[in-house]
């Protein structure tokens, strides 16, 4: 019986790989994600179905899911110390890694460029005055040096921040946290017009103060129970 069992779980990953492969030809993604997700409920370590799975949700603009598919396998793997990827799996995770920097670094310099028109033309409104804008755009320490590895944890990081407005990352003291964040800043920092900012807090020991060390940084001073751009 479970001989006959496992020829019939094969005969069916097969039928899901061909499949899938057929969807994804047809650019029919949303069957093909379906299909080869089936494929991995069944068997997590078929390989074949999760490099589709990830071609299928990358192809479907959801790049970083399609990372995330990767990052779980590893999981799976770390049952067997001696697993590793298969150098097509990881060859995927590299290029689509690669693309989705590439694609966010296209949308940011589009995003640049529209706020630079929309200041050099008062942002499409007749004789609307363009606001005015700090002379320092942000404040990231350089590191010393390169932080080595850490890739799984940058591009979750990265994945978090696209979608929340807040995120925080939490751990024993001395572990890299700071530094990992500082490495996502960096990576991210096109992305916002205004700059991004590195605030100390750790000198702190009374939260109410946090509001008074955050508007030094960004050079503001207050006045009259308002907060004033210092220029």
């Amino acid at each position: 019986m479970f001989q006959e069992r496992a020829v019939r779980e094969q005969s069916c990953l097969h039928a899901l790989q061909t499949l899938g492969d057929a969807a994804l030809a047809d650019a029919e993604f949303g069957n093909a994600i379906d299909f080869f997700q089936r494929a991995v409920s069944i068997d997590p370590w078929w390989e074949a179905a999760r490099r589709g799975w990830m071609e299928a949700l990358a192809e479907s603009g959801d790049t970083n899911e399609a990372l995330a598919v990767y990052r779980k396998f590893m999981e799976v793997l770390r049952a067997d110390p001696k697993a590793v990827p298969d150098e097509q799996t990881s060859a995927l995770y590299q290029r689509l890694r690669s693309e989705g920097r590439e694609r966010v670094g296209s949308h940011a310099a589009v995003r640049a460029g529209r706020s630079k028109e929309d200041a050099s033309t008062g942002g499409g409104s007749a004789g609307a005055p363009s606001p005015a804008r700090p002379a320092v755009q942000g404040f990231l320490p350089h590191p010393l040096t390169e932080l080595v590895g850490r890739e799984d944890e940058r591009t979750e990081v990265f994945r978090q921040l696209r979608r929340s407005r807040l995120v925080t990352l939490t751990g024993m003291g001395g572990i890299g946290k700071t530094r990992l964040a500082r490495e996502v800043a960096s990576e991210v920092i096109r992305e916002y017009p205004d700059g991004v900012w590195l605030v100390s807090l750790e000198a702190l020991s009374d939260g109410r103060l946090v509001v008074h060390q955050v508007a030094s940084m960004l050079g503001l001073t207050e006045r009259a129970a308002e907060l004033s751009l210092r220029m």
